[in-house]
């Protein structure tokens, strides 16, 4: 490899491979975020590179997105999805809330004891102003930090995190008498959750276990019983759906 860029802070920011045939890039910087200066220029070179045509649009993903949550709930099937009042669990709730009727989604709030003060009252409040049907709210405080005791390693800390979630989903379920197999569950997840998780094309090591990539999460996608429509977007982009929403 020769660097084809630096930075003060770091004397290799890009490289590339151009011998004996081979073509290969690396950044480490995220060319993909708004604040990174010519960022979509460089990705776009790299189109260029690959002989590739830059034809993806955001419009077209809404449609698309729209058109996959149809079809996996075509069998009757509804979706139960996590909120937190963060960006990306509410477009995704917004987007199951244009693809399907009111009756077939029911979302989640979850209070885990580890929110500001007086912010669960106003993330309720806001996704009420909103419109999105069905919301319904628990405090699981006791629960999670519970389960949180004793606990100090980062990663033990997410995954226990994870484990709550999912069970409180799943007793929330059982209170409601929800049938598991006819309720789906809908996530937030983005791109880089999955990459941080070690779960990009099973190639990249552990960052971080996001709380939406736990081993049961990942038992639940196997069975074809997640939806995910956010998982191949950059934060960015994500606020670029809610924005057409």
């Amino acid at each position: 490899f020769t660097t084809t860029a630096t930075t003060s802070h770091c004397p290799h920011a890009a490289v590339a491979c151009e011998v004996g045939g081979k073509r290969l890039y690396g950044f480490q910087f995220h060319p993909e975020v708004t604040h990174s200066q010519e960022g979509e220029n460089m990705l776009g070179a790299f189109v260029d590179l690959c002989g590739l045509r830059g034809s993806w649009r955001m419009d077209d993903f809404v449609d698309e997105q729209l058109a996959k949550i149809r079809n996996k709930c075509e069998d009757g099937r509804s979706v139960f999805v996590l909120v937190s009042g963060g960006v990306d669990s509410t477009v995704t709730y917004a987007l199951l809330a244009k693809a399907l009727p009111p009756d077939r989604i029911l979302g989640l709030y979850v209070d885990t004891g580890m929110m500001r003060k007086g912010e669960s009252a106003l993330v309720e409040e806001s996704l009420q102003k909103a419109g999105l049907p069905n919301l319904r709210c628990v405090d699981a405080s006791a629960q999670f930090l519970g389960a949180l005791e004793g606990l100090t390693a980062p990663e033990a800390k997410r995954r226990a995190i994870g484990q709550q979630f999912l069970a409180v989903q799943r007793d929330k379920c059982k209170e409601l008498g929800l049938d598991p197999e006819k309720w789906l569950l809908g996530q937030g997840t983005i791109y880089p959750d999955t990459i941080e998780s070690g779960g990009a094309a099973k190639k990249a090591d552990v960052i971080k276990t996001h709380h939406n990539r736990v081993p049961e999460i990942d038992a639940l996608i196997e069975r074809g019983l997640v939806v995910e429509p956010l998982a191949d977007l950059y934060k960015d982009e994500v606020r670029a759906v809610g924005e057409r929403l």
